[in-house]
């Protein structure tokens, strides 16, 4: 009798289902995390930091990719004045964008723009900041390993290319970072904004 309920006992605890674990929450999990990541740096902003340890990485990656494609005979990719205007154009469309938001913000506008519109705007000249130093990253490794040939023609065409390229990507660094100070609000506001909403008035721009 003992030794039955003792052996049941056991048999129970033996097939006593364990928890499995849940795929969905360890997913909701990690994209929790990228999105808290991703929040502290819209609202932080990109240092040049950011923007440099992007490049860096970028040009490691790229010059020993590109050394290594030319090296066992292939054409390194080609560089047109294309490229160059899509840059211009990426330069104006973001200034334009954060010039009607910093006209709001020095009291020059009447005309509020919407906070979507803000953040929206903010995002633009942070991934001009990073997504310009990347790509002036893969034009300095281009332009670097094209170096090295400087005595064939073509070659030097290339170069200058790759030079104004890197210089065009570079403005758009700049303009993202320009862009993301005309999206800061002042100090003295930010201040009005947490006071009206500890007494439940409406919110600031972008928030």
């Amino acid at each position: 009798m003992v030794a039955g309920g003792s052996g049941r006992g056991v048999a129970l605890r033996r097939h006593r289902p364990t928890r499995a674990a849940d795929p969905g929450r360890g997913r909701c999990l990690r994209r929790a995390q990228r999105t808290a990541v991703v929040a502290a740096v819209i609202e932080n902003g990109v240092t040049w930091k950011h923007a440099a340890g992007c490049g860096g990485l970028v040009f490691v990656v790229a010059y020993a990719a590109l050394r290594l494609w030319s090296t066992r005979g292939h054409a390194m990719p080609n560089n047109s004045w294309f490229a160059l205007g899509v840059l211009v154009l990426m330069i104006a469309l973001v200034l334009v964008g954060g010039w009607d938001i910093r006209r709001y913000l020095q009291g020059q506008s009447t005309r509020m723009p919407t906070p979507m519109r803000a953040r929206r705007t903010l995002v633009a000249g942070q991934a001009c900041a990073l997504g310009g130093s990347a790509v002036a990253a893969w034009y300095v490794a281009h332009a670097a390993v094209d170096a090295r040939s400087l005595d064939v023609p073509s070659v030097q065409d290339a170069f200058w290319m790759a030079v104004l390229l890197a210089a065009g990507a570079l403005g758009l660094v700049a303009a993202g970072f320009v862009v993301q100070s005309w999206c800061r609000i002042p100090d003295d506001d930010d201040q009005e904004r947490r006071r009206r909403r500890g007494s439940g008035g409406g919110g600031a721009l972008g928030a």
